[in-house]
C-alpha cells in the first residue's frame, strides 16, 4: 500500500499551483488599480494647470469664444476626471474579489501542506518505531544466544 503522503502530494501539486494563478491574476489586479490611479493623478495634474493657465489668461483678458472654450475643455476634463474616480472604484472592487479568491486558495494550500507535513512526521514516527523493533529483536536474540551457550 503506498504511504498516504504519496497519495496526497498531487493534491498538494494543484493546490500550489492554483494559488500561484491566484497570486498572479490578484497582482495583475492590483497593477490596473496602480494603472488607473496614476491615469487620475496625471489626468487631475493636466486640470489643475489648465485652470491655472485659464486663471493667468483671463486676469488679462479674453474674448468671449475663447472663455468659453476654456470653460468647455475644464468640464469635459472633470467629467474625465469623474469617470477615472469610477474606473478605480470598480478596478478596486475587482482588485478586493481577486484578494480573496486568492486568500481562500492560499489557506487551502497551506492546509493541505499541514496534513501533508502531519502524514510525514506520522509515517517518519512508525519508521522510527520500525527501526527500533529491529533493533530491539536483534539485541533480544543476541541476549538469547548468550544465555543458552553460558
Amino acid at each position: 500500500m503506498t504511504r498516504r503522503s504519496v497519495r496526497l502530494q498531487p493534491a498538494a501539486n494543484v493546490a500550489e499551483t492554483r494559488e500561484r494563478v491566484a497570486a498572479r491574476v490578484f497582482g495583475d489586479a492590483l497593477g490596473t488599480v496602480r494603472t488607473q490611479e496614476a491615469k487620475l493623478v496625471e489626468l487631475e495634474t493636466y486640470r489643475d494647470q489648465y485652470s491655472s493657465d485659464f486663471h493667468s489668461a483671463s486676469s488679462i483678458g479674453m474674448g468671449a469664444a475663447q472663455l468659453q472654450h476654456y470653460r468647455s475643455f475644464l468640464g469635459r476634463l472633470n467629467e474625465a476626471i469623474k469617470e477615472q474616480l469610477r474606473i478605480i472604484d470598480e478596478v478596486r472592487r475587482q482588485s478586493e474579489g481577486q484578494r480573496q479568491v486568492w486568500l481562500k486558495k492560499r489557506s487551502k494550500m497551506k492546509a493541505i501542506e499541514r496534513v501533508l507535513e502531519k502524514c510525514h512526521e506520522d509515517e517518519r514516527a512508525a519508521l522510527d518505531r520500525h527501526d527500533q523493533r529491529i533493533i530491539d529483536d536483534r539485541g533480544g536474540r543476541s541476549k538469547r544466544k548468550k544465555s543458552t551457550r553460558g
